[in-house]
Parts: C-alpha cells; sequence; structure tokens
C-alpha cells in the first residue's frame, strides 16, 4: 500500500510535520504557493 501525504502550505507547522510523516513512511509533497519563504519566516534589519 502507498502511503502518500501533501501538506499544503511551508510555514513553520507544514516543515515541522515534513520529516515526522517521512520518518512513519510517507512520501511526503509540501506544497507552497509562495516563491520564496513565507513571510512570517523571513528576517530584515529595521534600523
Amino acid at each position: 500500500m502507498d502511503r502518500r501525504a501533501t501538506i499544503i502550505g511551508g510555514g513553520i507547522a507544514g516543515l515541522a510535520s515534513a520529516p515526522a510523516l517521512h520518518d512513519a513512511g510517507f512520501e511526503v509533497t509540501v506544497r507552497e504557493r509562495a516563491t520564496g519563504l513565507p513571510s512570517r519566516n523571513q528576517s530584515r534589519d529595521v534600523a
């Protein structure tokens, strides 16, 4: 039996879930709409 999981969103929760599912034997796909990191994960200088 094929075990597959698709994670919608490459935020912290999605990226943390991917290795756990993979370790449990799932083939994991992460889908993210943005071309870069989600805005909450980006850092920038404001000074």
